[in-house]
């Protein structure tokens, strides 16, 4: 694989856990994905003189590592799948001082048109150059808690959501310095945002809003993404209002499944939506917890069945 990108963990971009947000994992990968273009012969692909750019329809990570402030990293990427629009293109997020990987990522991307937002056809030097930067990707990175080959959901809207009985947990407006040169909104705008949110989904974490009422004791309680399908359905713009739809698809003993509809609330169509895995952690001894036997009865009441991403 080829080295895309290098940097490293800033204190600003860790959250509440202690550990780089989840956000900043995916913007440092989609600069990435940037470089990756550039190393491929695509010059301006991310820039405003670009006529067709690359960008992601679904995307797929594992946390395997967490960062913690300081922490230098460093991302390398090759390309797993060739079509005649697109690839497919894994990436690792590594500590560079040990060369572990905390995070993978396959990116599933579309070559389009940067006027018209449609997708075309590589030019033939390209295809050379994807067919040269060829992998296979790691078996120990593979998907684990989400299943890739199940499709995504086709009736993603807010009626629908109604009828699924899913709980409204953010909403806001995209901002300025949430889009990219081209107007549209950055990938790591939506996990951003559901990571901003998730605290309020009360039936989704129970101990957690048990804890910030004041009614639980214990240790301090936080909940860490471990794995995410993101799909891509909409490319809001600035000041494109957003709204926040979740539910539980599966209570385990230590982890929980969600699926959040990301919104637009003026016209009930999707921005996007995305499958997370998410366990429960003690912030202070750094592990994951064991929910108690009446909120694991809580989580089970929760599940909506037919719910997808």
């Amino acid at each position: 694989m080829r080295e895309v990108w290098r940097g490293y963990a800033a204190a600003w971009e860790c959250d509440e856990l202690g550990h780089l947000n989840v956000a900043h994992y995916l913007a440092k990968a989609m600069e990435g994905v940037a470089g990756f273009a550039i190393d491929l012969g695509l010059t301006d692909a991310f820039t405003d003189k670009a006529f067709s750019t690359v960008r992601p329809r679904e995307i797929h990570i594992r946390f395997l590592k967490e960062c913690r402030p300081g922490t230098p990293l460093s991302a390398f990427a090759g390309v797993y799948e060739i079509g005649g629009d697109g690839a497919g293109v894994y990436m690792e997020l590594r500590h560079s001082a040990t060369g572990e990987v905390s995070a993978a990522f396959r990116f599933t991307l579309n070559h389009i048109s940067v006027r018209t937002g449609e997708r075309f056809s590589w030019r033939a030097d390209t295809l050379d150059q994807l067919d040269a930067a060829k992998i296979e990707p790691p078996a120990a990175t593979a998907p684990r808690g989400v299943d890739l080959a199940v499709p995504a959901e086709t009736d993603v809207s807010a009626a629908r959501a109604d009828a699924l009985g899913m709980d409204m947990i953010g909403r806001g407006v995209i901002e300025p310095h949430e889009c990219t040169v081209f107007g549209w909104y950055r990938p790591a705008t939506v996990i951003s945002r559901i990571s901003s949110s998730v605290t309020n989904f009360s039936r989704g974490f129970p101990e957690e809003s048990a804890q910030a009422a004041g009614e639980a004791d214990g240790p301090r309680l936080g909940s860490a993404l471990m794995e995410a399908r993101m799909v891509f359905r909409g490319w809001p713009r600035a000041g494109s209002a957003y709204v926040i739809r979740t539910g539980v698809v599966e209570a385990g003993d230590r982890v929980r499944r969600l699926v959040h509809w990301v919104l637009d609330p003026v016209t009930g169509r999707p921005w996007a939506s995305m499958e997370g895995v998410a366990m429960l952690m003690d912030l202070d001894a750094r592990k994951a917890v064991v929910p108690a036997p009446d909120m694991q009865q809580k989580l089970r009441e929760s599940v909506i069945a037919d719910l997808r991403v």
